[in-house]
């Protein structure tokens, strides 16, 4: 065969048994890029002849690498399935980035340029799950995540609930999975934190073998739910909620994104030559660095009802009698011994940060005579409950 089939042999592979072919698509807005899709052997046998085959490269296997700095599409004798940037850095200027990034972190801009700058320069590094909340449409959300996608280009997908639900997880290999309005299910919160911090996972794709490889996706979801799509606690450092304003219709322009891609070679330049500070926890950014209203609104609303009953029961008895104590068996009866003791035990420690004392001690309760427990104090600060909260 001629050196016109070995050229077109390139645009061909062989990944373990399976074969692909590299395919040119185009986006909504006409925008083209490479892709490689499996093709049968049987397929490239009517259409090139049976020697053809001989001149496909092959390949092991497949494994999942990120770099921007230095990638290699192959590693060892295997298919390197991360995608390379196509945008290549360029000093300049970049204003709509700036009017995006400061829209989308406010007070928080400086941590949101770390952000962009570790996915680029550290793609393996751990970053909280990035959640864009806010009641009204047209705030930027949207607009983020394309950007996001502008500069990332293939490694950064857009998936819904469906996709949480699927057996096919191919949304794990991505650098940025943007999520738009999840349930917020046992099973979906368990998968997001499991994506979030997990050492190690398996996709499962449509059609392909299974990739075994450490789990480098970084979580964005999107919602119009902004106090109840996720559960979350106090010292919870996974989510970073940032609650979006409604772009004035003064500030609205029709442009945006498309000068978000003309200046994604300056941004680009700009994270890139970033120098970033050490990591400050194993999610990169410390809790008090990301801690916002807007998170302690999904922390009051995760709150089971246990939790909640026990949080009105205790401030109005600290505003009619002051600091006054309890045991476990006392707040049950306060309930009306709707709960179970050990629920009220845990809605008291991990959700409203009430400890016991460590042993048992004499105290007045707020009905008879006095006794001997062990005892949780409320409204004032001691030694036996350094947690208390300031009711």
């Amino acid at each position: 065969m001629g050196k016109t089939a070995e050229k077109l042999a390139v645009s061909f592979r062989r990944v373990g048994d399976d074969y692909e072919k590299e395919v040119i698509i185009y986006d909504v807005l006409g925008q083209k890029r490479n892709e490689w899709r499996k093709i049968k052997r049987e397929t490239i046998i009517d259409d090139n002849g049976k020697e053809f085959l001989r001149l496909i490269p092959t390949y092991d296997g497949a494994v999942i690498v990120p770099s921007h700095i230095d990638f290699k599409e192959t590693i060892g004798h295997c298919i390197n399935r991360y995608h390379p940037i196509e945008i290549k850095p360029k000093e300049g200027i970049f204003p709509t980035w700036e009017i995006l990034i400061h829209r989308v972190f406010g007070e928080q801009e400086k941590q949101g340029w770390e952000y962009l700058a570790n996915l680029y320069q550290n793609p393996l590094q751990i970053l909280p799950v990035l959640c864009l909340v806010s009641p009204e449409n047209g705030t930027g959300k949207t607009s983020f995540a394309n950007g996001l996608s502008i500069i990332f280009g293939q490694n950064v997908g857009f998936f819904g609930q469906s996709d949480l639900s699927s057996q096919f997880n191919t949304w794990l290999r991505s650098l940025v999975a943007v999520f738009e309005e999840i349930n917020e299910t046992e099973s979906t919160l368990n998968k997001i934190k499991s994506a979030s911090t997990a050492r190690q996972a398996t996709v499962n794709a449509k059609y392909q073998q299974q990739i075994n490889f450490q789990p480098f996706v970084k979580l964005v979801i999107c919602s119009n739910n902004d106090k109840s799509f996720i559960r979350a606690n106090g010292n919870d450092i996974r989510y970073w909620v940032r609650k979006m304003k409604p772009i004035l219709p003064n500030e609205f322009d029709p442009d945006f994104e498309e000068k978000l891609r003309l200046e994604a070679p300056a941004v680009l330049f700009r994270i890139a030559k970033m120098q970033l500070e050490k990591p400050r926890s194993r999610m990169y950014f410390s809790s008090e660095e990301i801690q916002t209203d807007a998170l302690r609104e999904v922390v009051q609303e995760s709150r089971s009802k246990c939790a909640k009953d026990l949080e009105i029961i205790i401030s109005e008895k600290t505003d009619a009698i002051g600091s006054w104590q309890a045991t476990l068996t006392d707040i049950w009866e306060l309930v009306g011994k709707k709960y179970e003791v050990s629920e009220i035990r845990k809605a008291l420690k991990e959700e409203l940060g009430f400890k016991s004392s460590e042993k048992s001690i004499r105290y007045t309760p707020l009905l008879g005579n006095s006794r001997t427990g062990r005892i949780y104090s409320f409204g004032t600060y001691n030694e036996a409950n350094s947690d208390s909260l300031p009711f």
